[in-house]
């Protein structure tokens, strides 16, 4: 179970308390940027990127793994199960687009955008290919043309997301931080299993 709460606010002490546990903090980004016509060059995001497949959970769970530091993956998921639970529902039409390099998954790009709320998206790059992050940054805020707002959440571990958010006007609204809550229980008597023994 997570919690997102501003950060210094008196709901995280009672959080605390009822078992919850800090798993790292995030920024939220708001902005009302246009980006370029074209991508910078270095990437083309029209021609490399490929609607997000069910085939690829398993690569996106990898990515994960790659992009999130051990202390966050303890808390919030370290099985593909529990990733594949912990992910959020964005509201809203949700697009999700995933690139290849050499038939390994480096990066997705997730859009939303709710009729009655600010657009917003996610980007998630592997660290040898952060280099390709404006370019993924402006592709993402074209796909959100109709969108007065935009926003983005950017956890403490991706300085190099918030450094092209504010290259292109965004700006860093509020500090959050978010807690985990682990639903799982010790099973309260043992059942012993059978087993076949062997010739």
């Amino acid at each position: 179970m997570f919690l997102r709460l501003v950060d210094g606010s008196p709901a995280i002490t009672v959080a605390r308390l009822a078992g919850f546990f800090p798993s790292h903090r995030e920024t939220l980004y708001r902005g009302s940027p246009r980006a370029p016509e074209s991508g910078r060059g270095l990437f083309d995001a029209n021609s490399r990127l490929r609607p997000r497949a069910p085939q690829d959970d398993y690569a996106l769970f990898r990515l994960y793994n790659t992009t999130t530091p051990v202390s966050v993956r303890q808390l919030s998921g370290m099985t593909l199960d529990q990733w594949t639970a912990s992910r959020e529902r964005a509201p809203g039409r949700l697009r999700e687009l995933v690139f290849d390099v050499e038939a390994d998954l480096i990066g997705s790009v997730r859009t939303s955008a709710p009729r009655l709320a600010a657009a917003a998206f996610a980007v998630e790059l592997h660290p040898d290919y952060i280099a390709l992050t404006p370019d993924i940054v402006d592709y993402a805020i074209r796909q959100l043309p109709r969108s007065i707002e935009v926003i983005c959440v950017v956890p403490e571990y991706a300085p190099h997301l918030s450094r092209a958010l504010e290259d292109r006007g965004f700006e860093a609204q509020t500090q959050l931080v978010v807690l985990v809550k682990s639903m799982a229980r010790r099973v309260a008597e043992r059942v012993p299993a059978r087993t076949i023994p062997t010739p």
